[in-house]
């Protein structure tokens, strides 16, 4: 009798580890193929970034654009305008100017830039200069752009694996 209660016992523990080994294999597999969807989605975004990017290359070049996307570039336009507004005002605020060939700081007194070397205009001449520096400054700023969509969507992917994980837990 006692004998046959520990065999039970024995058989009902091997079931049971058998059946959540089974269930860790099956939940690995599915958090493989997630991560595989996540890296596709991935790169997903990254190739609708690259032809945003295409676009708005296209729009400063002066292509003519459907209405819609026309629209959305002239807004871009108008926010990296802005953004380098601020930029002016951060180097104002420092004593400093903005090239107008790469976008750099530059001391308010120096004539040429120390990055790139273009001579930079006295701060009275601005007209010519503020246009160049707000076309480098469009030029950085898809690079900034790029490079914070790439951190963004893979914060993005990150995010959505626990809660898939959390997901998969609750269905257990």
């Amino acid at each position: 009798m006692g004998s046959d209660f520990f065999d039970e016992l024995g058989e009902t523990l091997t079931r049971t580890a058998k059946e959540i080994g089974e269930r860790a294999d099956s939940f690995f597999e599915v958090q493989k193929l997630r991560n595989k969807i996540s890296t596709e989605q991935r790169m997903v975004n990254k190739r609708k970034m690259d032809i945003g990017t295409l676009i708005f290359q296209r729009y400063l070049q002066g292509e003519a654009l459907d209405d819609e996307v026309a629209a959305l570039c002239e807004e871009i336009s108008c926010h990296k305008k802005t953004v380098f507004e601020y930029q002016e005002e951060i180097a104002k605020m420092r004593g400093e100017r903005i090239c107008p060939c790469c976008g750099a700081s530059v001391d308010k007194e120096a004539a040429y830039c120390p990055k790139c070397g273009t001579p930079c205009a006295p701060q009275e001449n601005k007209g010519k200069a503020e246009d160049e520096a707000a076309e480098v400054a469009d030029y950085e700023w898809e690079e900034e752009t790029e490079e914070e969509t790439e951190e963004i969507t893979e914060e993005e992917s990150e995010e959505k694996d626990g809660e898939n994980q959390k997901e998969q837990k609750e269905e257990e």
